[in-house]
């Protein structure tokens, strides 16, 4: 961590790394954050590299354990005032599920911080900074909607301490709401989680279900999706299905399973 003055970061950060690591497949994730006078942190922007893909994403190389690599990952590109007195705090780590997939097997990182850095853009202060500003935006009028049922959005963190299992649950639901001019009712509902067991890489698990519904007068149709991803050493293992309605009656139904090898994944 650094102090710094107030400046503007506008770009797209790197982070530079001479790193070794125990396994030969492994990611690195990368995460910049300003830290208030408080020590409260607020992530600026982050990035994700796997390291078989260290020389471009075509010919994925698997690491040699224990041999020494330069690596440069990108951040997202942000644009962002760090207040005098902040400080930058940049955050290393060998995951960062559910964002991103694990590899199969926990890996050691070690980082050589003498020949690491970060490289930031930074947009020096220019005489005018003061009047620059934007107009109010411009959109299309709105149409006529009426919310039948309000959406709910929440983030549940689940931790089973008997059985070691940590699980995320995303609720996305958009609720139900009625175009007027038409009469259609328009139904999004969907509905995510992402669990693990501790120091189990192999227990990884991304679920999601979504349902949606069109009624209209005495016109009704609707459809409903599961899509589960799970894994083991060498494969992804993809069990999906899919249900369409109309009315009462099920028009359309299909279910895929399907094993895609990890390929340095």
């Amino acid at each position: 961590m650094r102090r710094s003055p107030s400046r503007w970061r506008l770009g797209a950060p790197a982070a530079e790394f001479e790193l070794s690591v125990t396994r030969p497949v492994a990611i690195i994730a990368v995460r910049l954050s300003d830290m208030a006078g408080d020590d409260k942190a607020t992530r600026v922007t982050y990035g994700l590299l796997n390291l078989t893909h260290r020389s471009g994403h075509g010919q994925p190389e698997s690491l040699e354990p224990g041999r020494s690599y330069r690596v440069r990952v990108p951040l997202n590109h942000v644009g962002q005032r760090f207040p005098a007195g902040h400080r930058l705090r940049l955050s290393v780590s060998t995951s960062y599920w559910a964002l991103a997939w694990p590899p199969p097997e926990p890996v050691r990182l070690t980082l050589y911080p003498a020949k690491s850095q970060l490289v930031l853009p930074v947009r020096p202060p220019r005489v005018g900074d003061e009047a620059i500003g934007f107009r109010s935006p411009e959109s299309t009028a709105g149409i006529e909607i009426t919310t039948v049922e309000p959406p709910e959005h929440r983030w549940l963190d689940c931790r089973d301490l008997a059985a070691d299992l940590s699980t995320l649950e995303v609720i996305k639901d958009e609720g139900v709401v009625r175009i007027e001019e038409i009469g259609l009712e328009v139904t999004n509902r969907a509905r995510d989680w992402y669990s693990y067991r501790e120091d189990d890489f192999l227990s990884v698990r991304g679920e999601t279900r979504t349902g949606r519904a069109f009624p209209r007068g005495g016109w009704r149709v609707r459809t409903t999706t599961r899509t589960l991803l799970t894994c083991d050493a060498s494969h992804f293992h993809i069990d999906a299905e899919f249900y369409a309605w109309e009315g009462g009656e099920c028009v359309y139904s299909e279910d895929w399973q399907r094993s895609i090898p990890r390929d340095h994944v």
